[in-house]
Order: structure tokens, then sequence, then C-alpha cells
């Protein structure tokens, strides 16, 4: 990543989406070090689709504000993983709003449980039923004398 400058990244950003999947795919199979500068661009110009299905599909779910983001933030993940394979792959756009339906999704079968703001009372049922011996009798108190 040394190697690459200001330049490369201009030249990159004016690729348009096909270009640069045909870009993504040479630099895959020649191993060449610039692939992280495309698949930044790539992932960039996937994330507002990833964005808008998200935000779209969570309304229409009813999920809460912390399950959206965190389909999205998934969902940019999973783009960046996809991208990063050695195969020819639709347009981008198409990619992310396939991945955020499938995230978005996914957060529907995910239970959300209320907060617990505090351990619930334990339950101490020997203590219990060591009183209630004591108190019929069925055992005595350890004088410190016996023990």
């Amino acid at each position: 990543m040394n190697n690459i400058d200001h330049d490369d990244d201009d030249a990159v950003g004016r690729l348009d989406d096909g270009a640069l999947e045909v870009t993504r795919l040479r630099m895959l199979r020649d191993g060449d070090e610039r692939l992280e500068l495309v698949l930044r661009h790539l992932v960039i110009r996937g994330l507002p689709m990833i964005g808008r299905v998200c935000a779209d599909r969570a309304q229409a779910l009813g999920l809460s504000d912390a399950q959206r983001q965190a389909a999205i933030e998934d969902a940019g993940v999973r783009l960046l993983l996809r991208l990063g394979l050695e195969e020819r792959l639709p347009r981008v756009g198409a990619i992310a709003a396939h991945l955020a339906a499938e995230c978005t999704d996914a957060q529907l079968s995910k239970p959300q449980g209320a907060p617990r703001l505090a351990v619930p009372q334990p339950q101490l049922r020997i203590v219990e039923q060591l009183g209630d011996a004591l108190r019929e009798g069925r055992i005595r108190r350890n004088d410190g004398r016996t023990s």
C-alpha cells in the first residue's frame, strides 16, 4: 500500500462500476497491492444502497434503531468480504441491496429481550431448608465444642 499515491486514488475514483469490477478481478488474479484501494471504492459506492435498504426494511419490519444499525454494519462487512472473492460479481449496488436485505431480515429472527438492569433475587433453598430443620428440631446448632 506504500506505493499507492493520490493519483491512483483519483484514477480509481473516476472508473465506473463496470470498469471497477474488471479492475478488481484483474487485481485479485495478479495479486496487485492496489486491490485494497479498489475494494474501498467499491464498498463506499455500495454503502448508500445498504443504508437505504436497511432503513426501509427495518421500518417495514418494526425493528429498533440498534437492530437497523447492526444490519448496516453486518451488510458492509459482508460486502467487503464478498468483493474479496475471485469471482465475477454483479454490480456493487445489486450486491449491496441483496446483502442489506438478508442482514435486515436476520435481525428479525434475533430475540430482543428486555434489558436486565439487576440480577434476579437469588433462591437460597438450602439455607431455607436448613432454617426449617433448625426450627423443627431435626438438627441442632453447633455449640462450638463439638465441631
